[in-house]
């Protein structure tokens, strides 16, 4: 590219080698002057060694006290009488250092009143005290009683209670450090259903 009395311009070409590792220069035309600066920083590379095994993930055995997990439920049946159920499992995920207490923050229930049994939250924001399952009932027809394994007392004194029915006493079992079941028991015969949302704090 060099004329009389101009200046050399310079151009790069970047190319792969032949295996012979040779390279042919070709001039365009019966006069030239060829500088050529050969610069081989490329270098092809195998792959590299496997790296050694890293940790395992964060995943953990048992879930860090103070951890909330929330969720929701929802009960529904078909009853041919009084006081038959429905349930709706509730499966943490993850394992509780131990079981926890569980509470049903019924429909009627005041703030004040779940707080105070340890479910300061609400169905659309639901919150558990560390230790506690907050069951936060949200909608039902039908529906005489609602219950959940585990020492089960309603947030405003009475077991579960969402309609007339008041059952002997409030223990329907024991709530596992895994998850907990949630009993919608039916007021009378035909459909019914109860659902809302919940929220358990590892202890």
């Amino acid at each position: 590219n060099w004329a009389a009395g101009g200046a050399n311009i310079a151009n790069a070409v970047t190319v792969q080698l032949p295996t012979s590792g040779d390279i042919n220069i070709f001039v365009n035309g019966t006069v030239g002057h060829v500088l050529i600066d050969v610069a081989g920083f490329y270098q092809a590379g195998g792959i590299g060694p496997k790296g050694d095994q890293g940790e395992p993930g964060p995943y953990p055995g048992v879930l860090p006290s103070g951890t909330t997990l929330t969720g929701v439920y929802s009960a529904t049946g078909v009853a041919t009488a009084e006081f038959q159920f429905a349930d709706s499992p509730i499966s943490f995920g993850f394992q509780f250092a131990s079981a926890p207490s569980v509470v049903v923050v019924g429909i009627s229930d005041t703030p004040k009143e779940a707080a105070a049994a340890g479910c300061p939250g609400t169905a659309f924001d639901p919150k558990a005290d560390p230790g506690m399952v907050c069951i936060y009932e949200m909608g039902n027809e039908n529906t005489a009683l609602l219950a959940g394994t585990g020492t089960v007392v309603e947030a405003g004194g009475a077991p579960a209670q969402v309609g007339g029915y008041v059952p002997p006493n409030g223990d329907w079992g024991t709530a596992t450090k895994y998850g907990t079941i949630v009993e919608a028991w039916s007021d009378g015969a035909g459909h019914f259903y109860s659902n809302g949302s919940w929220a358990a704090t590892s202890p």
